[in-house]
């Protein structure tokens, strides 16, 4: 996987996102198909810490899509400690606007 192809992939989940309203929606972290690097994960892994959801997600054939599968590498690239970090501490708002949007069918992006 490459940085163009991660980016086609953001921009058409953006544009379903914005068309169908759905909200409990995001891209796969390092894409479905195909293999992607350390690098291209690790800045997956935080701009995915944006979305109302997000994971490591991959077909059947290809690498796992874990943190812990690109070695020690990956670290130096993921923003564990800073995006994530304040991903989980502002989840709860995050829940509360999926919750309303069960009830008045909003977009929260």
């Amino acid at each position: 996987m490459r940085t163009d192809q991660a980016c086609k992939n953001l921009t058409t989940w953006l544009s379903i996102q914005c068309l169908s309203g759905q909200p409990f929606s995001g891209p796969d972290i390092g894409g479905f198909a195909g293999n992607a690097t350390p690098k291209l994960f690790g800045r997956w892994m935080g701009m995915g810490a944006l979305f109302p959801f997000s994971h490591g997600h991959t077909i059947t054939g290809s690498n796992d899509h874990e943190p812990w599968s690109f070695g020690k590498e990956v670290y130096l690239y993921a923003p564990y400690g800073g995006l994530l970090t304040q991903r989980h501490k502002h989840a709860h708002k995050l829940h509360k606007q999926l919750f309303s949007h069960t009830q008045t069918i909003p977009s929260i992006i």
